[in-house]
């Protein structure tokens, strides 16, 4: 008969209740705005409208082709897609210009297919930490941080973001080229790049350790022929269809509207890329193959970027870099990180909750309650700065790191 061994029953605790946890938070609240347009998306699609026809999605290509396969799932079982909310309608509403939300069947259809991301990426964080440590105990702190941290759960079961996905990705890349499949992780760093393209620091280091792996070019070429060819190929349909210029309202519309702190990051991104490139062309040239090293170097670059406060899904991607470098520095990285997952809780919480309340399902009125109570403490959580902090935490505490440990080695020399 089999029997789990204890690491398996472990990681089974962990996945059972962070689906459970997922679920509860996912049911009682759902974040209105961005779900809202995803809502427009799939009735566009149902009514033949393709993925830019009609205003509504605002991305590259790849999540409108994960939302026109989770509508067509809604449309084969016949769950509804929207319905109307008539608290965001009127002058004093949170947001008058959303009357529909998706329906709560809809809404869960979208969270289980983040849920199962989520449990993906604990796996792809798994297997990297197995080959960076060969270490069992280490390997699944790792991964359940990752799958029980308070910001994984609120991005996937109340934000509904899908930052998840392009980490998924760009995890899978990375565990590709630790076991040398160049094609492979060339294909996964072109899909998470067009799912969002904030992984991009990481991914132009991978490109340098592609070729200290092995110091041949074709090897390196490989992997970046498939990037390409990836990318080409999933910007295909917007190509021919005329619809480029639409694909990439994301960057234009955000680049020429410096307002808010990430816009202005994004004028500083050049910047970034550069210094990437040219550690990258470090990597390459001395050979360095410690992986740890690249995942330093990608966090300080990635930390970078977010120290001008921005959406909180963005300081996701922090996570599995932290955790998969293995080092007592990260740890106050890792507990502000928890420290903004509170903050994101609390504001959500205070609006979150309209599907819910307005379905008038069981125990309504407690939860509607509970946003009228948290809402007072909303305005008193000073939030952008905690976020800068914890950006300036992911560049300087790598840095301090490695610092020390330059230091110890010399010592020891």
């Amino acid at each position: 008969m089999w029997k789990l061994t204890p690491l398996q029953r472990n990681i089974i605790i962990v996945i059972a209740l962070g689906i459970v946890i997922r679920y509860i938070l996912g049911v009682l609240f759902t974040y209105p705005r961005d779900i809202a347009s995803w809502v427009v998306n799939s009735e566009n699609f149902l009514m033949g409208g393709g993925l830019y026809g009609l205003p509504g999605h605002y991305y590259t290509p790849v999540w409108g082709y994960i939302m026109a396969v989770l509508t067509s799932i809604a449309a084969f079982t016949g769950i509804p897609i929207s319905q109307y909310v008539p608290d965001f309608s009127g002058a004093t509403s949170a947001l008058p210009w959303y009357t529909t939300l998706p329906s709560i069947e809809f809404a869960l259809l979208i969270k289980t297919f983040l849920f199962i991301v989520d449990i993906l990426v604990a796996y792809a964080i798994f297997k990297i930490a197995m080959h960076v440590t060969n270490d069992e105990r280490k390997s699944f702190i790792a991964m359940a941080v990752w799958f029980l941290c308070p910001l994984t759960i609120v991005i996937s079961s109340i934000r509904v973001m899908f930052e998840n996905v392009e980490i998924l990705f760009l995890l899978l890349s990375l565990l590709m080229l630790l076991q040398k499949r160049p094609l492979i992780a060339g294909a996964m760093l072109g899909i998470s790049l067009l799912v969002k393209p904030y992984g991009m620091f990481l991914g132009i280091l991978m490109i340098g350790y592609a070729y200290a792996q092995t110091g041949s070019l074709r090897y390196t070429g490989r992997y970046l022929a498939s990037i390409a060819i990836t990318g080409i190929v999933l910007m295909a349909p917007v190509i021919v269809s005329g619809e480029l210029e639409e694909a990439l309202i994301w960057l234009s519309a955000r680049a020429g509207n410096v307002t808010s702190g990430y816009n202005v990051t994004l004028l500083l991104m050049p910047i970034l890329v550069v210094a990437s490139a040219v550690i990258a062309y470090l990597i390459a040239y001395v050979r360095l193959t410690d992986i740890r090293l690249m995942i330093a170097a990608g966090l300080v670059l990635t930390g970078a970027m977010m120290v001008m406060p921005g959406n909180i899904q963005y300081y996701l991607l922090l996570l599995p870099m932290a955790l998969l470098l293995f080092s007592k520095w990260v740890i106050p990285l890792i507990a502000m990180i928890f420290l903004i997952s509170i903050y994101a809780g609390v504001s959500f919480t205070s609006w979150s909750a309209t599907l819910y309340v307005s379905n008038g399902f069981w125990g309504w009125e407690n939860i509607q309650g509970l946003g009228e109570f948290l809402y007072p403490f909303e305005h008193t959580l000073d939030y952008d700065t905690e976020k800068s902090l914890t950006g300036y935490a992911a560049v300087l505490l790598p840095i301090a790191g490695l610092i020390y440990r330059a230091r110890r080695l010399n010592t020891e020399v």
